[in-house]
This record gives structure tokens, sequence and C-alpha cells, in this order.
């Protein structure tokens, strides 16, 4: 279940960051993994999402994206994958961690994604639930850097206009 961290904040970013963002509809046929990302494995004020793109990290409207954040989500199989695992932990400062990897989907199989918080860095842990192991093709890519987010204080007060 995704849980909330703060009242408006992080939901306000995560908003920003999706405005004009397309959303990929889900693949269907017999060529189809399952992709989920493990919200469990994560203390109180803690929160991961994936970002799923099926070609590029470019910003083409042409490859819209797909985010993932609880239950499993339809993928493309027999194709490159490539996932961002986005973590945020509230507090002061809040943090934001990312990593981005690839994979090849099998057709049939689903995957799930461990996000781990490790002190001031975190990881992600890729397995595939039939075999309990990471698959042949994972590759890491580039980290995306740990960094504090900017504080935002939530309105103490709502004025109406007519």
């Amino acid at each position: 279940m995704f849980k909330p961290l703060m009242s408006g904040g992080i939901a306000g970013l995560a908003l920003i960051a999706l405005e004009g963002c397309a959303s990929r509809p889900s693949p269907s046929g017999s060529n189809v993994a399952s992709l989920q990302v493990r919200q469990d494995s994560l203390a109180e004020n803690e929160q991961a999402s994936l970002v799923y793109r099926q070609n590029d990290w470019g910003d083409d409207p042409g490859d819209p994206v797909t985010y993932i954040y609880d239950g499993p989500q339809s993928v493309r199989a027999g194709e490159p994958a490539l996932v961002e695992l986005e973590m945020i932990r509230a507090g002061r400062p809040r943090t934001y961690c990312g990593r981005r990897f690839s994979f090849m989907p099998a057709r049939g199989r689903s995957y799930q994604v461990t996000p781990i918080f490790e002190g001031e860095a975190c990881s992600a842990q890729l397995i595939d639930m039939r075999t309990g192991r990471t698959p042949d093709s994972y590759r890491p890519l580039a980290d995306i850097a740990v960094r504090p987010l900017p504080e935002v204080e939530p309105p103490t007060s709502v004025e109406w206009e007519d």
C-alpha cells in the first residue's frame, strides 16, 4: 500500500513531477511479464515507486512511462526494460535516492524490486519470483545521487475567493 509521508509536501512534489507525463496502457496478450515494487521492506517514513520505460530515458512524448506503486503491473516481455527506483525518506531533511537498472523480462514471469535504504545510500534488489534469483539480464545503470529535498511548508490557512 502506498503510504502518505506528509500532508501536501511529498504529494505536491509528486504531482509536480508527474504533470504532463503520459501513462502507458498496460500491455495485453501472451507476451507480457509483471513487475512490482515491494513496499513492506521500508520503514514507516519511507516510500518507493518504479518508473518503467521500454525504450530510453529521453523525454520523447512518444515513449510514455509507467509508474508502479502498489501491486504488479504488466510489462512487455522479450524487450529491454529500463527501470528507475525512486525512494523518499521523510524527516529532516527529507531525502531522495534513486537507482536505475535494465533487464529483459521473460514472458509469463513475475519480478519484484526490493528497495533498500542503507544509511544515506540506497540500493535495489530485482528478483524473478519463480527462481528467487536476480535475472542474468540485470544490468545496473548510472546511479542517481542521494540528495536532500527542499523543505515544503504546508499552508497554514486557506483563503477562498468568491
